[in-house]
């Protein structure tokens, strides 16, 4: 006859235990019956777990993902973890736990890029975890992270720069590490811009926008920061919104070369003569010929147009469509590719001598900015050039 007592185990930790393979387990938004089920299979394997209950690994598997719960309001606000008292966790794990808390998947990313961070988007998880592969837990997960940091960048940088550098502001507010703020100053920069992705950039992956956002962000918001490495020249970024006097520059620039007779005549002429010292292949050059005048005013009316959101949206997907994909049908190759765009950057400084009639400080700022836009172009154009029309 049953005594109807049961044995009742209390298992106390301080500081709190978490289990790092469980952790990953719970992010990647996996059901605790398969965390389980993988840690019953790797500890069986080691020598020091021969003859522990798989019961008792499960039941760990569960108190952990118990834990995961209550710890995760602090996980997505990292600042109330100095507040509370409630748990009692290392500081280093603490800082472990928030790192992979906010952390994210390439994949997910490119699904973000182009796109409004808008609760309907948030309804359609389902569709984003089937395209990318990743368990629908782990893209709400990342997809409220992302909306948390964007809130604060956007709250924080919508009519004037940060007091503080981007990045800096979000160690400081989200705890994370240095490295993984870049990144969400990249994803940023991109989500708030929503870049066209659907028309001429498809082939394009993460890593390509990321690389779109370090090249821009350091030469289009900025006073042209320069730094020893891609990350220090990040660390310095104020804002993430276009620097109003580099698009102020670019539309005086293209109102100037419009309105003067011949002048970007010469631009091409100039670009024409240059290339002709060095370029052995006359069909090629003939070819060429016949489009500089055509890249420099698209790149003279993408300048001035940066202002107008749409027209920065499209404008790295126009520059594919009208100047690389016209130089590929051609069979330019990456070198020549590189000759033309480094030319039409080096001969305006020539064309620059000839605004006579306007101050020096003037004259100097419009160039400054031509060659912040044109070089940031050029950076671009050839990090793609060697997949367009693939």
């Amino acid at each position: 006859m049953s005594s109807g007592k049961e044995d009742l185990w209390v298992f106390i930790s301080d500081p709190l235990h978490v289990d790092m393979k469980c952790f990953q387990f719970w992010l990647n938004g996996h059901p605790v019956s398969k965390t389980s089920q993988y840690l019953i299979d790797t500890y069986s394997k080691q020598q020091a777990f021969q003859g522990v209950d798989p019961d008792d690994i499960g039941r760990e598997a569960n108190d952990q993902y118990r834990t995961f719960h209550l710890l995760e309001p602090y996980l997505a606000s990292p600042l109330s973890f100095e507040k509370h008292n409630f748990f009692h966790v290392d500081p280093s794990v603490v800082s472990e736990l928030i790192e992979r808390y906010f952390d994210f998947d390439s994949g997910f990313m490119r699904e973000m890029v182009g796109r409004r961070l808008s609760n309907k988007l948030r309804d359609h998880m389902d569709d984003i975890s089937e395209r990318t592969r990743l368990e629908e837990g782990s893209c709400l997960r990342q997809f409220d992270n992302l909306r948390r940091v964007y809130k604060k960048v956007i709250s924080l940088n919508h009519v004037h720069p940060s007091s503080l550098p981007v990045a800096q502001m979000l160690q400081t507010n989200f705890r994370i590490s240095s490295k993984l703020a870049r990144r969400y100053v990249r994803v940023i920069f991109l989500v708030y811009h929503r870049f066209e992705v659907k028309k001429k950039l498809q082939f394009m992956t993460f890593a390509d926008f990321e690389f779109l956002a370090e090249t821009l962000l350091p030469r289009w918001t900025a006073q042209h920061v320069r730094g020893q490495t891609a990350d220090s020249e990040l660390d310095q970024i104020f804002s993430i919104h276009l620097h109003p006097k580099l698009i102020s520059k670019l539309r005086d620039l293209k109102t100037l070369m419009s309105s003067t007779h011949n002048l970007v005549n010469d631009y091409a002429t100039l670009v024409r003569q240059k290339l002709g010292k060095t370029w052995e292949d006359q069909k090629k050059l003939k070819e060429v010929e016949h489009r500089i005048y055509s890249f420099l005013k698209l790149l003279l009316n993408t300048g001035a147009a940066l202002s107008q959101p749409k027209q920065f949206r499209d404008f790295l997907s126009n520059a594919v469509e009208f100047i690389a994909e016209p130089c590929k049908r051609i069979e330019l190759t990456y070198t020549e590719m590189e000759d033309v765009l480094t030319e039409i950057e080096t001969c305006f400084h020539t064309i620059a001598e000839s605004f006579t009639q306007m101050p020096d400080r003037h004259r100097q700022q419009l160039q400054d900015s031509w060659l912040r836009y044109a070089e940031g172009m050029r950076l671009l154009i050839l990090h793609v050039y060697d997949r367009v029309g693939e």
